[in-house]
C-alpha cells in the first residue's frame, strides 16, 4: 500500500523571531496531532508551503496584509490566526473585513510568547471545525474552582452581579479587578436577557427597553459562571438562543477601537452606551450590541461560541497576576467560532 505525501504544510506560521516561531510551531503542531507544520522568518517564503492542503496560516498582525494579499483569494479553505503585542486596532479593522480572519490573540508583553493554551485551542478548532467548544474548565489548571448563577430578573441580575464582585476579592483579585469582572458580568447578563430573547418568529422580546426590569420564562434564563484556578479568572455568561453575528462582534470593536484613536465614528460612544444607547436594541445575542468594545478592552481574552438557533456562550478572562499597569497595556484577545 503506498503512503501519500502532503505536498504543503496544514499550518503555516511566519514569525520573525525564528526561535519563537518554532515553540509556537511546536504548540501548533500538538495540537493538530502533529501533522505538518511548516515555520519561516519570512512572508516571501510563504507561498511555496501553502497549498490545497494547507488549512491554518498563523502570523504577526505586521505580516496579515501581506499574508493576506497572496491569500485571502487564492485559497479560500484558508483561515488565518493573528498575534499582536501592540494596538489591536489595525488588525481588527482587516478582521472586520474579512470573515476568514476570526481569531486574533493579544501577545501580552510580559509573555515570552502567545498563550500556550490559546493557540492550541484556536488551532485545534480551525483545522478540526467539528471540535466541539472547550468547556471553561479546560482552560484553566486542573482543581478549579467554579460558581453558577442564573438570574431571572433584574433584581437578581444585580445580586448576581454583586457577588461576582465579592468572588473575585475572594479570589486573591484587587478592587479594580472585581469592579471590572463584576461590570463585564453585568453588561453579558444584560445583553443576555434583553438582546438575547426572541420569539417564534425571531423576534426580539424584550430588547426595546433596557432599563425596565424582565422576569424570564424558565427557558430564557441566561446562566453565569464563575470559574478561577487561582491564575485566570474567567466569566461565562451563556443563553439559549445562539443569535450572536459574527460581523457585529468584530464589526463593533473595530470600530470602537477606530473611534478611540480619533479614526472612527464620532457618533460611535453614544452608540455604546452601556444602558442602551441608540443601538441597543434586537441584536439577539450575548453579549452584543452596546459595550461590545467595552467588553473587549475590560478581558484579556473574550471567547464567543455561537450554535446557530440554539445557545450563544461568551467567555471573559482575565489574568490574576497582571498587574494594573499590564492590563492598561495588554493587547486583548477575540475568538469567534459559530457552527
Amino acid at each position: 500500500m503506498s503512503m501519500s505525501v502532503r505536498t504543503s504544510a496544514v499550518v503555516a506560521v511566519v514569525e520573525r523571531n525564528r526561535r519563537i516561531g518554532e515553540r509556537v510551531g511546536r504548540i501548533l503542531a500538538a495540537a493538530i496531532g502533529l501533522e505538518h507544520v511548516a515555520c519561516v522568518d519570512e512572508p516571501a517564503a510563504l507561498p511555496a508551503l501553502v497549498g490545497e492542503e494547507t488549512r491554518l496560516v498563523a502570523c504577526g498582525e505586521g505580516d496579515i496584509e501581506q499574508v493576506g494579499e497572496w491569500f485571502f483569494k487564492l485559497y479560500p479553505q484558508l483561515r488565518f490566526l493573528v498575534w499582536t503585542t501592540d494596538e489591536p486596532a489595525r488588525v481588527m479593522a482587516v478582521a472586520a473585513a474579512q470573515a476568514r480572519l476570526s481569531n486574533v490573540l493579544g501577545w501580552p508583553r510580559f509573555a515570552s510568547l502567545p498563550r500556550p493554551w490559546e493557540l492550541a485551542m484556536a488551532a485545534r478548532r480551525l483545522v478540526f471545525p467539528d471540535t466541539p467548544a472547550p468547556p471553561v474548565t479546560a482552560l484553566m489548571h486542573w482543581g478549579a474552582t467554579q460558581l453558577v448563577w442564573a438570574p431571572r430578573t433584574g433584581l437578581e441580575r444585580d445580586r448576581v452581579v454583586a457577588e461576582v464582585g465579592e468572588v473575585v476579592q475572594r479570589a486573591g483579585g484587587d478592587a479594580p479587578t472585581a469592579e471590572r469582572v463584576s461590570g463585564v458580568a453585568h453588561e453579558l447578563l444584560v445583553n443576555a436577557m434583553y438582546e438575547a430573547p426572541v420569539d417564534a418568529y425571531g423576534r426580539p422580546r424584550y430588547a426595546g427597553d433596557r432599563t425596565r426590569d424582565v422576569a424570564l420564562d424558565e427557558g430564557e434564563r441566561p446562566t453565569l459562571r464563575l470559574v478561577t484556578d487561582g491564575v485566570i479568572l474567567a466569566v461565562e455568561v451563556a443563553d439559549p438562543f445562539g443569535g450572536l453575528e459574527r460581523a457585529h462582534v468584530f464589526d463593533r470593536v473595530a470600530r470602537g477601537l477606530a473611534a478611540e484613536a480619533g479614526a472612527g465614528d464620532p457618533d460611535l460612544a453614544a452608540d455604546e452606551d452601556l444602558d442602551g444607547g441608540a443601538d441597543s436594541g434586537g441584536h439577539g445575542a450575548s453579549g452584543a450590541g452596546a459595550g461590545m468594545v467595552r467588553l473587549y478592552r475590560d478581558s484579556a481574552v473574550l471567547l464567543v461560541d455561537v450554535l446557530r438557533g440554539q445557545a450563544t456562550r461568551v467567555i471573559s478572562l482575565h489574568e490574576l497576576n497582571a498587574s494594573a499597569r499590564d492590563v492598561r497595556r495588554m493587547a486583548g484577545s477575540l475568538h469567534y467560532f459559530s457552527a
